[in-house]
Order: C-alpha cells, then sequence, then structure tokens
C-alpha cells in the first residue's frame, strides 16, 4: 500500500459553475501550497501510474485537453475549469486501467457518455483519501456489473461485490459518446481522491509524467473572440467545427 501525505487543508473549491451539487463537491489542489503538491505528485508518480492508451495516439488536446481553465468547447462557458486531461486518438483504441483497482460502476450518462469508474484503494493519503480513475465518453465498456450484483451493491452501500480489475484488462474502448454528437473522438481521464462526499480532482498528466500545460483556449473571454480563435486555428478544430455548426 502506498501512503501519501494528508491533504484536506490543501485543497480549494473548484472555480467557477459545474453543476455540482452540496453534498459533492469538487476541489482541486491549491496552487498555494505549489511545493506541497509538487512533491505530493513525485510520490504519486512512484506508484508507477501508466497512461491508459497502449497503443496509438498519446497526446492530449492543446486547445481544450489540458487539466485548469478552458473556453468549454460545448457550452462556449469561459474559464471553465477542465478536471481531466483529453487524449486524442481514433475510434475503437483500447482503453487499460492506469493501475490495479476495483470495478466500482460502468454506466451512461448525456454529458460523460459511456463511461467506466474504478477506484485504487492500495494507494491513500493519510487523511483517508483513496485514489479513484474515471475513464469517459468510451465507445463500449467492457466491464459492468449484472443485475443481481447491482442489487447486491445496493444493498451493501457500494461494498459488495468487490470485483478487481487487472491492469492488463481492457475495460473500453475510446470513443465519441456522451456531449460530442458523434464527432470528436478521446478519451477524458480523471483522476481523483475521494473521501465520503468529498472530491479531491488532481492533474492526471502531473501523475502520468506527461508535460502539464495551460489550454490554449484559457484566455478566450467571450463569443467574438471565440470564434476569431476558430478562425486562426481551423484546420486543428476542424472535428471541434462539426459539432458547432450541427449547434447552430
Amino acid at each position: 500500500m502506498s501512503t501519501l501525505p494528508p491533504i484536506e487543508d490543501r485543497i480549494v473549491e473548484r472555480p467557477g459553475d459545474y453543476g455540482g451539487t452540496k453534498t459533492k463537491t469538487h476541489h482541486i489542489p491549491d496552487l498555494a501550497y505549489d511545493e506541497f503538491w509538487e512533491d505530493f505528485y513525485a510520490r504519486l508518480q512512484k506508484c508507477n501510474i501508466l497512461i491508459p492508451i497502449r497503443r496509438g495516439n498519446k497526446s492530449i488536446d492543446p486547445y481544450f485537453g489540458n487539466f485548469g481553465p478552458r473556453f468549454h468547447p460545448i457550452t462556449h462557458t469561459p474559464n471553465y475549469f477542465h478536471t481531466g486531461i483529453d487524449f486524442q486518438g481514433k475510434q475503437g483504441t483500447l482503453i487499460y486501467p492506469v493501475l490495479p483497482g476495483i470495478f466500482e460502476y460502468s454506466g451512461f450518462t448525456a454529458v460523460n457518455g459511456k463511461y467506466v469508474v474504478l477506484s485504487h484503494p492500495e494507494i491513500k493519503t493519510d487523511d483517508g483519501y483513496v485514489l479513484w480513475s474515471l475513464y469517459m465518453h468510451l465507445s463500449e465498456t467492457n466491464v459492468k456489473f449484472t443485475k443481481y450484483q447491482k442489487m447486491l451493491r445496493e444493498l451493501s452501500f457500494h461494498t459488495y461485490p468487490n470485483i478487481p480489475i487487472k491492469r492488463t484488462r481492457a475495460i473500453g474502448r475510446m470513443g465519441d459518446t456522451g456531449d460530442l454528437r458523434g464527432m470528436v473522438v478521446h478519451l477524458h481521464l480523471q483522476l481523483e481522491f475521494r473521501k465520503k462526499d468529498t472530491i479531491v480532482v488532481i492533474d492526471a498528466a502531473q501523475a502520468l509524467r506527461i508535460p502539464s500545460s495551460q489550454n490554449k483556449s484559457a484566455k478566450i473571454s467571450d463569443q467574438k473572440s471565440f470564434e476569431e480563435f476558430c478562425a486562426a486555428h481551423s484546420k486543428d478544430l476542424s472535428a471541434w467545427h462539426a459539432v458547432w455548426d450541427e449547434r447552430s
């Protein structure tokens, strides 16, 4: 088991409006403690967290896909805090767990599309936060509970059965489901530390030793600036243009 330092007094509420609830408020690292978080990520890297894509493109969308503020490509909301990292790739690319874990849930929502959620109880903080990983916008999921197992999960308050997932098991395939209109293929990977109803979302890129940068859309403040930005980067944003054209 890997135990990390306590984080309770080193976090802040996620900025902006993201549709959260009072019972599930998202938090992010407080960069006023940047030395603490630099050390935290260094310790987390020693847990050998792997990129969930074994073959194919492993690059992050530089416009909207980094952890941190961005101009939201779907809702056109400025300064929207993106909590995951978005890997660009091809439809159907196999997706693997970043670590061995416990299967918590798979399903579908209108925003996240098909998704898989794993917990990693071997990695926790001294104050009781456990690492979880989320994989979104999948074209298909390869792990799910039977109806009987779902019933047992409800009766046991989501503690039984515990289904272990090995790192070598493909849990799904990259896709474009959810609020992407079937047009922008990518994997949204999100790493969180959870304790009861508190969720602390961290920068998955830093945990994976991937160079982290600010989203190129981070400083866009209004629709006019966004349209000018899109015109200037039209070739790189061609897939997104299909979504925007359909919504216009």
